[in-house]
């Protein structure tokens, strides 16, 4: 809903750029589930899951501050890595 309501003419957004957005952060939550669940093992999961979280949510509020589309597909890859942990 946000890249309805402005999120595209605020960041410029061309061509497939947001397919590269969600396709980015796909890819990085499939390739990081496994080691997420693995460190689980290694690390109390409630350790684990209050710093994929919060780490998460820092990068979610960040997304306000993004100029240009690559930033927001770049963003949106790292977000993927800490949800697959959770």
């Amino acid at each position: 809903s946000a890249y309805i309501s402005g999120m595209k003419e605020a960041l410029n957004f061309q061509g497939k750029e947001y397919n590269y957005m969600t396709t980015a952060y796909l890819v990085v939550y499939a390739v990081c589930q496994m080691p997420g669940t693995s460190l689980l093992t290694i690390v109390r999961p409630k350790y684990v899951f209050v710093a994929a979280n919060v780490t998460w949510s820092i990068l979610t509020l960040i997304t306000y501050k993004m100029t240009r589309a690559w930033q927001v597909i770049l963003l949106n890859a790292i977000e993927g890595g800490f949800s697959a942990i959770a």
